[in-house]
């Protein structure tokens, strides 16, 4: 469960979430719309969470908006990745290794995707996209952040 978040940016309003929603033509879930309000991105602590196949992924950064850099921004990393993500996949924090998790927002679940960036190297920006890139965490917002914990590695 998170605890707290380590560095968040500035605060932002709901009109400039609004704003962003409106550019990217995308709806936000309302559990993400409180965080990005509550914190607008940073790291967390905890920052792991043990997935379905017993693996464990590290959360480096949640993107803010108007964040202090390109690879921290929300809007900017969804407008990058938007050559290679489909339109309603989006990219909301850094997983470490060049792979992120993801707001998968294409039907009513809103599910939290991993997403494999490797896998998709080689078709990186050709319009070639593979749905085993994508791998489930949870079914929403809320419970992608329940999961989050500390791992101790032996």
């Amino acid at each position: 469960m998170l605890r707290k978040m380590i560095d968040p940016y500035r605060p932002v309003s709901e009109k400039e979430i609004g704003d962003v929603e409106s550019r990217l033509g995308l709806r936000f879930p309302k559990s993400y719309v409180k965080f990005i309000l509550e914190h607008n991105g940073g790291q967390p602590d905890p920052m792991f969470l043990r997935v379905l196949d017993g693996g464990i992924i590290g959360i480096n950064c949640f993107f803010g908006i108007a964040a202090d850099g390109p690879t921290l921004d929300l809007e900017k990393s969804a407008l990058e990745f938007s050559r290679v993500l489909p339109m309603g996949v989006l990219s909301i924090a850094d997983a470490g290794g060049g792979n992120y998790i993801c707001l998968d927002l294409r039907s009513d679940d809103e599910r939290i995707v991993y997403w494999d960036a490797n896998a998709s190297w080689g078709t990186w920006g050709s319009g070639h996209w593979n749905e085993r890139d994508l791998w489930f965490v949870a079914p929403h917002f809320g419970a992608f952040l329940e999961l989050l914990s500390d791992i101790e590695i032996n």
